[in-house]
């Protein structure tokens, strides 16, 4: 709710990754919670996967086919 306070209708939001990750061009992740850790595992063997931009290095750079890792 805080984030669409700010960013509004510019961005899509959803409450499980699983809902948007077959129609999105990128993750932005800033945040560790557990609840994203089977996101690798969503993204296998999808030929055209979105930029996963790492805010946390949560994942590991080999999950993903366009990675990103930024931050801590």
């Amino acid at each position: 709710d805080q984030a669409e306070a700010i960013f509004g209708e510019r961005v899509a939001y959803e409450a499980k990754y699983d809902q948007i990750a077959d129609s999105t061009e990128a993750f932005l992740l800033v945040t560790a919670w557990p609840q994203f850790a089977g996101l690798p595992d969503h993204m296998t063997g999808r030929s055209n996967q979105p930029v996963m931009v790492d805010g946390r290095r949560f994942f590991s750079k080999k999950d993903f086919t366009r990675y990103e890792g930024i931050g801590l």
